[in-house]
């Protein structure tokens, strides 16, 4: 018998309880989650038998438990769902990493409303039969498809907005008849007659914000010879000929819109009507002889800075329309920033290439005042030449949020990103010096995609998520606020074109009093060959926790968190920060990772940072309004790689002079979460791989570090779902280098363990003479017992394997608890040794020592 069968016999009892109880049947399904209202008869069939695609059942199981998003490894597609369950859905969306590529069974969703589906490498949509009777579909959006046919959706009379962009549609006749459609996309098709469309609403409007039509590319299936003619017959709705250009040095427009061609190659014939919301183009290859060319010069900028427009393969097409006015006053600043403006705009008018860019606005060199925050527009790039820099200073930002959701601010920056643009080669600057104070509202570069509101959340869907954001050889300094912030986006890269030294940092973020760059809820983020410096706040004697690199989520600050919530609030994932430089944060965290699903921190310098690398979860510990047993740490990070990173190390002090001398707190910390979600108390164990560091000038000195040491761990181990598998993915702490610049230089714990590990193996770690607390610290911590390994908390599983210890130590671990009493499961501890063999053999009791002495180890 099936696990389904079997699950529905053992059910039967308590439902048919329940509809004695409650009967009419009607009375006790009202009001309850449709989840829960599910009877024997409908349970017949499960998502996967519904929907042939995986990816489309994958969707709709979401939708119905949007709880799962954060976990997708706890989706099952084979648990049941009834019709009535199907029929509560009303919006629907893919996500890139499972592209729906089957619209099969998608008609018993009977009161979709809105259907947002996006195709990619992994899989295109093909057929849209599945649609045809899916009458109350209000919003439809199939962007990137393989799509050719719209007859299904000719009945769709309900539909209200329309997204068929980058498909392979070559009619429209089958929207004839939408006659509530108020708006219409088809850019990047093959669409040359526009007649059908004429009296839908989304074309009565006459704005390219409700109707638009760009990049339809039609390719030429003969080959030309210079000399001969091309045409193309392009109309638009209201049944106009759309009048052909080209370039003067590929060809001559003939009479009746035919182009004589004059040069050979791949050549192309651009049709654009008058409302700017259609533009066609014929691909043509042409062989022969070049029968002539016009040789185009550049027109000469006398008086005035110009501002250069760049088309999608680089091609100036304006250096004289836009011009920079230089000065500090409002009258050079509100100029600048409108000239800025309107030269976006220009650029954004550009046809698409494949990478969905489309112009560049690229500024002069030299120093430049702007009034107002600089807007981006899809697909567009803004540069610098040479030494470009942007000021804008604190009195010029609105100090209220932009937005506001969930008691969390959003503030103004120097420049705003949306999706697929770029901002290379510039420096950005707030002019505000290092004695300055705080404030959140001086900021150099947000992006912001959609976060839901509202009583009711749900989770983003892929067209919430900003997409392709770039930002390349950028200085971004002297800010009262954050350097670059991102919320919710994918494929993000923020990275220098040349490697940090002393003499040449291409990307930078220095002099900002909160982060330095943070991304929340980001996907697929690299942040590489990066210089982050000064960073952050110590206002009246208050320590800013501000990071110098971080993924994360945000942390509402809504009255009641109530934890489902962060439902719209994603965990980050494949978050890569390498090869960076950070430096002086005296307050708080290098390079940070919260709640990261897939993170890689390598070959980074980290110097003069209070703590250098830490990896936790979300701490809801001290939410007052929270029940006792939910407050605590939330969300763990998981697959975390932390590889060759060298903190403090003399060479690296010695290249880079950071003003912060301090002694670190930690050098890596990786801990855990006391809940994995909301819900059952149940431990989030963080895994993954510490190897290969170098670390020293490390010394825990504060109430809150006493745990810490070269290397913290806590709540590591068996990753959430492998634990019952015949190898669980645990945490591998080897070969990393612990406190050999000098005796003493790592003070305290060379690795530390706080506790509740598990399947945690520390192998070849090479760690040097461990010292006492200073003085100092004693003062402030007390007198803590110090060795190469701690053990400070209960409830440690771990191998010891082959780990090396310089022989001034007293003893190589130290368990301040009592041994398997306090539930400690160690094995393997005969193979550590110490750097100098002759004392292997005579000092075998000094391999570990405990807080009481009648405990068993394995040995």
């Amino acid at each position: 018998m099936s696990k389904k069968r079997t699950w529905i016999q053992k059910a039967s009892y308590g439902m048919c309880l329940g509809a004695l109880l409650f009967s009419p049947a009607e009375s006790w399904l009202k009001g309850q989650h449709p989840i829960e209202a599910v009877t024997q008869a409908e349970i017949e069939m499960s998502f996967q038998e519904r929907f042939p695609d995986p990816h489309l059942a994958h969707a709709v199981y979401l939708e119905l438990y949007p709880e799962k998003t954060l976990f997708p490894e706890r989706v099952n597609l084979e648990s049941p769902v009834s019709a009535e369950q199907l029929a509560t859905i009303t919006t629907l969306a893919d996500t890139p990493e499972r592209p729906i590529t089957d619209l099969t069974g998608i008609q018993q969703l009977s009161h979709l409303k809105t259907l947002h589906v996006e195709g990619n490498e992994g899989g295109r949509i093909q057929q849209l039969a599945p649609l045809a009777s899916m009458k109350n579909l209000e919003h439809l959006t199939l962007r990137n498809e393989f799509i050719q046919d719209l007859t299904p959706l000719a009945k769709l009379t309900q539909l209200q907005s329309l997204d068929i962009s980058m498909n392979r549609i070559t009619s429209v006749q089958a929207l004839q008849g939408l006659t509530q459609l108020q708006t219409l996309r088809l850019t990047g098709n093959q669409v040359t007659d526009f007649r059908p469309l004429k009296a839908l609403p989304a074309i009565q409007a006459k704005d390219a914000t409700y109707f638009e039509a760009f990049a339809q590319t039609i390719q030429a299936e003969e080959t030309k010879t210079t000399g001969e003619t091309s045409q193309l017959n392009v109309y638009t709705p209201e049944g106009e000929k759309i009048p052909a250009t080209v370039a003067s040095s590929q060809g001559e427009v003939q009479v009746e819109d035919g182009v004589k061609w004059l040069q050979p190659g791949e050549q192309q014939i651009q049709y654009q009507d008058t409302e700017g919301q259609i533009v066609a183009f014929l691909q043509q290859e042409v062989v022969g002889d070049k029968i002539r060319t016009t040789s185009v010069k550049p027109r000469a900028m006398t008086g005035m800075s110009a501002i250069q427009i760049l088309d999608a393969q680089g091609n100036i097409i304006d250096q004289s329309s836009y011009t920079m006015m230089s000065g500090s006053m409002d009258i050079a600043k509100l100029a600048n920033s409108d000239m800025i403006e309107e030269a976006i705009k220009r650029a954004n008018q550009e046809l698409p290439n494949t990478q969905k860019q489309r112009g560049t606005v690229r500024l002069p060199n030299g120093d430049w005042y702007v009034k107002n925050k600089i807007s981006l527009l899809e697909g567009v790039a803004l540069e610098g030449q040479e030494k470009t820099t942007l000021h804008r200073i604190i009195r010029d930002f609105i100090k209220d949020p932009i937005t506001s959701a969930d008691r969390v601010g959003y503030y103004d920056a120097i420049v705003d990103m949306v999706n697929d643009t770029t901002i290379r080669n510039l420096t950005l600057d707030g002019l505000e010096t290092p004695e300055d104070s705080m404030s959140s509202h001086q900021n150099g570069i947000t992006a912001k995609g959609n976060y839901s509101e509202g009583p009711n959340p749900q989770a983003p869907t892929a067209k919430d998520y900003l997409q392709n954001l770039t930002i390349e050889d950028v200085t971004v300094q002297n800010m009262a606020g954050s350097g670059i912030t991102i919320d919710l986006a994918k494929n993000v890269t923020i990275r220098g074109t040349t490697a940090v030294t002393a003499p040449n940092h291409a990307m930078k973020v220095e002099n900002v009093k909160r982060d330095g760059i943070i991304g929340y809820s980001v996907e697929n983020m690299r942040v590489e060959n990066t210089l982050t410096r000064t960073i952050g706040h110590n206002i009246n004697g208050m320590d800013g926790k501000n990071y110098n690199i971080c993924a994360t989520m945000r942390k509402m600050e809504h009255p009641d968190p109530g934890l489902a919530y962060y439902v719209r609030y994603p965990n980050s994932r494949d978050v890569t920060f390498q090869h960076n430089v950070v430096l002086d944060n005296p307050y708080w965290e290098g390079l940070d990772g919260h709640s990261v699903q897939g993170m890689t921190i390598a070959q980074n310098v980290v110097v003069g940072v209070d703590r250098a690398i830490v990896v936790g979860g979300q701490d809801h510990s001290n939410v007052n309004t929270l029940p006792p047993d939910d407050k605590g740490y939330y969300y763990p990070s998981q697959d975390v790689t932390i590889t060759n990173n060298r903190i403090n190390q003399a060479v690296d002090r010695q290249t880079w002079q950071p003003k912060n001398q301090t002694k670190s707190q930690v050098g890596i910390a990786v801990w855990g979460t006391t809940h994995l979600a909301p819900g059952p108390r149940v431990a989030g164990y963080t895994n993954g791989v510490v190897q290969g560091n170098a670390i020293d000038a490390i010394e825990p000195s504060r109430s809150d570090t006493t745990h810490y040491g070269a290397i913290a761990l806590k709540l590591v181990g068996n990753k959430a779902g492998t634990e019952n598998e015949a190898q669980p993915q645990g945490m591998l702490v080897t070969q990393n280098t612990i406190g050999k610049a000098a005796a003493n230089s790592v003070q305290l714990a060379g690795i530390s363990s706080a506790g509740s590990t598990s399947n945690t193996t520390l192998a070849a770690n090479h760690i040097g003479v461990i010292g006492s607390s200073s003085p100092a610290a004693q003062a402030v911590i007390g007198k803590l017992t110090h060795a190469p390994i701690t053990l400070r908390e209960r409830a440690n599983t771990m191998i010891f394997q082959h780990n090396i210890m310089a022989n001034q130590n007293a003893v190589m671990v130290q368990d301040d608890k009592y041994g398997i009493r306090s539930d400690m499961h160690l094995e393997g501890q005969a193979t550590n040794q110490w750097e100098d063999p002759k004392d292997n053999a005579t000092r075998q009791q000094d391999q570990y020592s405990y807080a009481i002495t009648n405990v068993q180890w394995d040995g």
